[in-house]
């Protein structure tokens, strides 16, 4: 079993995403959601649009990024260069790297406090939201 979770995105390389396009590889969506890459494995297609990560197994996310490869320059001197970025690893059963909380983070929401004291206090609010809720 694949334990190694890789979260995806689309390229943000201006030069990475012009050959793309010109080679066809971005495609509209019919949806107006703008143009995304494509990328079939294992018999399921993947849409990489801007902005949007896509986790996914390292098993899978190695045949990704080896298929979302695009041809920079010309055909005898040019290089290869994937259209997806890596953006994190993690171990199954870890909190992904990106969401892990500070010291001043609410439990219970998972909002970012800042301060010690406005921890508290925010949460002095999840107490009356809790006691209200008792009481109906």
């Amino acid at each position: 079993m694949d334990r190694t979770q890789v979260k995806l995105k689309l390229t943000s390389n201006p030069e990475v995403l012009s050959a793309l396009n010109h080679v066809g590889a971005l495609k509209e969506d019919k949806n107006g959601k703008g143009k995304y890459l494509a990328i079939q494995f294992d018999a399921f297609e993947y849409r990489f649009y801007p902005d949007v990560e896509i986790v996914v197994p390292s098993a899978v996310a190695e045949g990704l990024y080896r298929g979302s490869g695009v041809l920079i320059g010309d055909a005898m001197s040019g290089t290869q260069q994937p259209g997806l970025e890596v953006v994190e690893k993690w171990e199954l059963g870890e909190q992904e790297p990106s969401k892990k909380a500070s010291k001043t983070t609410c439990s219970v929401c998972g909002e970012e406090q800042g301060t010690v004291k406005a921890l508290v206090a925010h949460m002095a609010t999840h107490a009356d939201e809790g006691e209200e809720e008792e009481g109906k």
